[in-house]
């Protein structure tokens, strides 16, 4: 309860002082918020739902696409439909085969009806003032992308991972800066930065697919960085738009067959080719940044004691 009483006041503290800016978008809904589950929990999914509906930007601002990749557990299936029977802004898309993340993400924008998107992962949450901040943000300086931070807690409800994404800035009192470019910042590619916590104008995400086979976490890397790239005006707020909580910390990670251990190394192999191709695209001076992650990739999971 400690840590997010602390993350509501400073919340709020920064909301005083910064984002009081803008007017209503003319749309019915002002953002659109993916939320892709595949057998989600009741406690997990309806602890994310009830983040968006303590939204101060206004629930009824907010469409809700829940899109269900195949999920196979009646309770789960039941949840999800008794959440889009209750609530008009709340609907589903059912996947009738497990998809990616590529996928999911090319459904979810074309679907979206609001001018502005997000995508939220339903094991985390968004911090009550988050949709408003970076919407107000995202309006007014007519930009492609809006971001803040997250914060990772553990099993014990203790912030793992607080920082500022602003190199060298104190976190909270860092106000809201806007790059021309990553290229501007290039460092915070390297920063974990989830997916939710970013808003993007819907218009610019049309112009940008992708396609990349690879793990789910690895897409999703790649994704962010070619729209970081890609983008024409980036924002970036020091504050946690969102939470996420690690359970499986310290949970052991069962042994993998031999085969799909060289179907891993080839999909990882794959994104860290692409990968350098960014990188080489719109920013070779910084062709660092993809080699140094070759190299630990070699070290750390090329060179394995499985393989041996």
């Amino acid at each position: 309860i400690n840590q997010n009483e602390y993350l509501m006041n400073t919340s709020l503290k920064y909301n005083k002082k910064y984002s009081n800016m803008g007017n209503a978008s003319e749309f019915e809904f002002k953002v659109s918020i993916i939320l892709p589950v595949h057998n989600p929990t009741k406690f997990l999914l309806k602890r994310s739902i009830k983040s968006l509906m303590d939204q101060t930007l206004g629930f009824d601002s907010i469409e809700v696409i829940i899109i269900d990749n195949c999920s196979t557990e009646s309770s789960s299936i039941d949840l999800i439909n008794s959440l889009t029977k209750k609530y008009g802004n709340i609907r589903s898309i059912t996947l009738n085969e497990k998809k990616g993340f590529e996928e999911i993400y090319n459904i979810g924008k074309k679907e979206s009806s609001a001018e502005h998107i997000m995508f939220l992962n339903y094991k985390n949450y968004i911090i009550s003032n988050a949709c408003e901040i970076l919407y107000n943000q995202i309006l007014n300086e007519d930009i492609d992308i809006v971001f803040g931070d997250n914060v990772n807690l553990v099993k014990n409800k203790k912030i793992k991972n607080f920082s500022s994404i602003i190199p060298n800035k104190e976190f909270i009192e860092t106000k809201p800066i806007k790059l021309n470019s990553i290229c501007d910042e290039i460092q915070l590619l390297n920063n974990d930065i989830l997916m939710g916590s970013k808003m993007f104008k819907k218009s610019f995400l049309l112009k940008n697919n992708f396609k990349l086979n690879s793990t789910v976490l690895n897409q999703i890397h790649y994704l962010n960085s070619k729209l970081l790239f890609n983008a024409e005006g980036i924002c970036l707020v020091g504050m946690p738009m969102i939470v996420y909580e690690d359970y499986h910390e310290n949970s052991n990670i069962p042994d993998l067959s031999y085969d799909l251990i060289v179907k891993n190394l080839e999909t990882s192999l794959e994104f860290l080719r692409e990968y350098y191709y960014l990188f080489y695209e719109f920013s070779p001076e910084n062709i660092d940044i993809p080699l140094n992650l070759i190299s630990q990739w070699i070290n750390n999971d090329l060179i394995s004691e499985k393989l041996k």
